[in-house]
């Protein structure tokens, strides 16, 4: 697994191109999703490496199926909302669904409340 400045360096360019793409794209809702998943996906994975730090034995994530059960299992208070912020992003990524406002907003909520309860273990 990459180390945690990696991640932590991935989660702020994947929010910083979010960033970018409401202010200069705003036609792009599917990348402001799908931006917003993968910046909480490197969140996680960076606070997957400070609990490893610590000693508990977390196995690596292997894909985004295996993630999911190793939130579910060590950082539970957001499996939901991570989970649902990953089938919004893959909606935008594979299905013929428009991303409406709505879904921006639900996104951006849930992108909220996986960053914040993550912050418990890394910045």
């Amino acid at each position: 697994m990459p180390r945690l400045d990696w991640h932590i360096h991935k989660k702020q360019h994947d929010k910083d191109t979010n960033s970018l793409l409401v202010i200069h794209s705003p036609n792009y809702s599917d990348w402001e999703v799908i931006t917003l998943f993968y910046s909480a996906m490197h969140h996680v994975d960076a606070a997957i490496c400070k609990i490893r730090s610590t000693g508990i034995q977390i196995p690596e994530p292997i894909d985004h199926k295996h993630r999911r059960k190793i939130v579910a299992k060590h950082l539970g208070r957001v499996a939901t909302e991570y989970g649902m912020l990953e089938s919004i992003s893959q909606w935008a990524r594979y299905q013929e669904v428009a991303i409406s406002n709505e879904i921006v907003d639900a996104a951006k909520s849930l992108y909220s409340d996986v960053i914040s309860y993550l912050r418990n273990y890394v910045p």
